[in-house]
Order: structure tokens, then C-alpha cells, then sequence
């Protein structure tokens, strides 16, 4: 028997074993190599397909091997038997213990649940939102700040509760983007780090890091956190999300850079003994897709504030 492993010359010291990057046993038969472990048997110096202890010939038959056993296909075509079932000559798919058609069916599997399409459209299931005449809705909660009777819209992610809209709390110390008073009203208030980490409402906190990166991970895809978190508004420019889960980030200026269009939000994570004087933010731009994190001088940062439920 001989083992092929094309790869450096050091494998002729080194040997190579099953598992190895493109490595390949092949024996002969009837004075003609071949790949073994691929449905093929050599007997009586002939090739044969085999399926357990059945010969077979994959070209023609109308029937298929899974986990060693013969299957009939299903409309001529072969199927992940694990997962997958033919009825009237098609192939549908599991969801728990039911079965549907992924291309044509107006529902869709998520956490092994079917869920009927919006306007035929897939959507996360784990969010606070529900279809409204074809049209998916966002179910925002409100929050009503007793200390000055400020209304906020709240939306649940996964396991979370956030605040969809930055806090507005006036302070002695808090800052509005350009210092326009109506942008307060528009992308929320600023603070410095000493006044972020009091200023949400009683049963409400300042997220730490813990919780942004849970939110960030809970996204479809966490490279793209930035872009699903983003509201999907013209103020964002070229750079606006999809704003799948309704957290509706606006570009409130990322300052001491103002010219950068962008949003900061503090977390309330200390980073004092690793980056001395310094605080942690998380930072969303209009030209990337990712959700950043930065470390900035307390003397000299300010940024936004998203409070999530205690």
C-alpha cells in the first residue's frame, strides 16, 4: 500500500498520517492505483463501488450510499439523510420534527422552530419585533426617566434590554455634537467619564464590557456588528446599516475628531491599571463595518451613553 502527501520535501523525513493537510492513501488493484477509502473495493483485480457489503455503481443507480447504507434518491438527486427527507419526489428539510421545503415554503427554521416569512423574508427571531402587513416592526418598549420625564424607546436583544436611543440627561458637564442644542434632541447627549458612569436612571446601568461584547456577538456576523447596529438613515452618508436589531446607532461625532463621522459609547469596564488615565469606548464609524473598541484620555474624551437594563 502507498501513501501520497503532497506536500514539502520534508515529508519523505517526516512521514505524513491520516488527518494531514492533503493527505491521500492509494493501493492497487489489477496493477492500477486508486484512492482508498472511497466507496471503492478491489475484488478479483476489478474496482467495484460498495455500500456496507453491497456493490453498486453510483453512475447509474438510482439509489445512493449515507452511513453505509443504500438509499433510493429523490428525484434523481442524492440528500443529507441526517437531515433531510423525500416526499412526492422532494426533498425537504427538518426543523425539529417537522419537515419544509427551504425554496419554496413560506416559513423558515430558526432554533429548530418554523416561523411564517414577512413579506417573505427570513428574520431574527431572537429580537423584540413582529410582522405588521408584510412588514417587520420593531416592538419598542418605552422608558420613562423620572428625573425629568424624558422618554426613551427600549428594544430587548437576545437576553438584553437597551436603550434604542442615547441618553439625553442634562448634567452641569455634558456636551452637544458642534455645540448645537437641537443635536442634543437628535444624537443625544455627551458626557465626560466621571458624569457616564452615574448618569443612567434608577434600574438601568452603563454597560460594561461584557455586555457590549455579548451584544456584539449576538449579531448574524460579528465581523459586521458595526453595520447591523447602525440606524439606516441618510445622516450616516454612504455608511448606513441595516439596523437589523433596532438599536438605531446615529452618527452623533466622534469628538475630539468631529470631522470623523461616527458614534463613541463609554463602557463602564475600569481600564485604570492596564491604560492608566485612560477610559474604554466603543466606537461606531460610518466607513467601517465592525463594532471598535478604543481607549481615550479621560481628560479628554466624551462620548455617548446607552444605558441596558439592570
Amino acid at each position: 500500500m502507498l501513501k501520497f502527501c503532497p506536500l514539502l520535501v520534508l515529508v519523505v523525513f517526516l512521514g505524513c498520517q491520516p488527518g494531514d493537510m492533503f493527505y491521500m492513501e492509494y493501493d492497487t488493484c489489477g496493477g492500477k492505483e486508486y484512492v482508498v477509502d472511497r466507496g471503492l473495493v478491489c475484488e478479483n483485480d476489478s474496482l467495484v463501488h460498495k455500500c456496507g457489503n453491497i456493490v453498486y455503481d453510483p453512475k447509474t443507480s438510482n439509489q445512493f450510499c449515507s452511513y453505509n447504507q443504500l438509499h433510493d434518491k429523490c428525484n434523481g438527486q442524492a440528500y443529507d439523510v441526517s437531515t433531510e427527507k423525500c416526499q412526492n419526489d422532494t426533498i425537504l428539510t427538518k426543523c425539529g420534527d417537522d419537515y419544509y421545503h427551504k425554496e419554496t415554503s413560506n416559513q423558515f427554521c430558526s432554533g429548530s422552530k418554523l416561523y411564517d416569512k414577512c413579506g417573505g423574508e427570513m428574520y431574527d427571531t431572537r429580537t423584540s419585533i413582529y410582522c405588521s402587513d408584510g412588514e417587520l416592526v420593531f416592538d419598542y418598549k418605552v422608558l420613562i426617566d423620572s428625573r425629568d420625564d424624558k422618554k426613551y424607546k427600549t428594544i430587548i436583544i437576545g437576553t438584553q434590554n437597551w436603550m434604542a436611543e442615547n441618553l439625553r440627561y442634562e448634567t452641569s458637564n455634558t456636551k452637544c455634537f458642534n455645540n448645537n442644542l437641537d443635536n442634543c434632541e437628535i444624537y443625544g447627549i455627551a458626557y465626560d467619564w466621571n458624569t457616564a458612569k452615574t448618569v443612567c436612571p434608577v434600574g438601568w446601568h452603563l454597560p460594561s464590557d461584557e455586555e457590549w461584547d455579548k451584544l456584539k456577538n449576538f449579531t448574524w456576523n460579528y465581523h459586521y456588528a458595526g453595520y447591523e447596529l447602525k440606524a439606516n438613515s441618510e445622516l450616516w452618508g454612504n455608511g448606513r446599516g441595516t439596523d437589523r436589531y433596532g438599536f438605531s446607532a446615529l452618527p452623533g461625532g466622534y469628538f475630539g475628531e468631529e470631522n470623523i463621522l461616527g458614534v463613541p459609547f463609554f463602557s463602564s469596564t475600569d481600564v485604570s491599571e492596564t491604560y492608566p488615565g485612560s477610559a474604554k469606548i466603543y466606537v461606531i464609524l460610518s466607513n467601517e463595518l465592525g463594532l471598535l473598541f478604543a481607549h481615550k484620555p479621560i481628560d479628554s474624551i466624551w462620548a455617548y451613553v446607552r444605558c441596558v437594563e439592570d
